[in-house]
């Protein structure tokens, strides 16, 4: 347990290195907060203060969403053609663990650029937002980011198993911010991309999150759907698991043939 936690450490505190400068924080930032402020101003026409919250912290978690899930996807493929994946899968630690450990620094640094331009949203706004159930607020906050992580990081393997390139995730980051309920409720989408998204961990946590703003909902609806949604993650971490046996498989066999010619 202690040998895979540092496992977790060391794969984290590398990318962090890797990843981690004053450039591509302002690169990121630059490119990105305009855009949560376009958002922030659209805000703006709403009377309901709970709006201006919701679309401040969508657009950070759209955001966060969009930067990570694009390198955590390429992640376990850059380690394969980089020739450093089977090293990993000889070590004690599941390559998962180091994938994971490199997620979580790819979520913590692009953290920053979603707080920015989640404040930039906010501001833009106008408006104070005032909490219903500061309580329920605060415990949707702290299930909707493990969340993030764990629906974002199921592209690791994924990305390898379907061969994804640069292209595969400018159809993946957009309908993520939009089955993830985001900056608007997935119970407003046609029926077909409702049911898909409620498959989605984080569409649960954001509707917990918005009812806890704005009231009008029991304590027991929005817990049932901080527990929907703590399952539906467990889930993924199944089917991760899963899938990063199928993509180390991948992986060797990949491996064989660059070998072989």
């Amino acid at each position: 347990m202690v040998g895979h936690l540092l496992a977790v450490r060391g794969a984290f505190l590398q990318q962090w290195r890797v990843t981690a400068s004053v450039r591509e924080l302002a690169l990121i930032s630059i490119f990105q907060t305009p855009l949560a402020i376009g958002l922030g101003w659209v805000a703006r026409s709403s009377d309901e203060p709970a709006v201006v919250a919701t679309v401040a912290i969508g657009a950070g978690l759209m955001i966060l969403w969009s930067m990570a899930v694009f390198y955590t996807g390429f992640a376990m493929v850059g380690e394969l053609f980089g020739g450093t994946l089977e090293l990993n899968m000889l070590s004690r630690s599941p390559v998962a663990l180091v994938m994971l450990g490199k997620s979580l620094a790819f979520m913590a640094f692009y953290a920053m650029p979603a707080a920015i331009g989640g404040v930039g949203a906010w501001l833009m706004a106008g408006s104070d937002a005032s909490v219903a159930r500061p309580e329920l607020f605060v415990l949707s906050i702290l299930v909707v980011l493990p969340s993030v992580v764990v629906v974002q990081f199921l592209f690791s393997p994924l990305t390898l198993l379907v061969g994804g390139s640069d292209g595969f995730f400018n159809a993946i980051m957009p309908a993520g911010v939009v089955l993830s309920g985001y900056l608007y409720p997935v119970a407003t989408l046609p029926f077909g991309l409702e049911v898909v998204a409620r498959i989605i961990p984080t569409s649960w946590t954001m509707e917990a999150f918005v009812w806890s703003l704005t009231g009008g909902h029991g304590t027991g609806e929005i817990l049932l759907r901080l527990l929907i949604a703590v399952g539906l993650s467990l889930a993924f971490i199944v089917l991760e698991r899963f899938l990063f046996r199928l993509a180390e498989g991948r992986a060797q066999l990949e491996g064989s043939l660059m070998e072989g010619q």
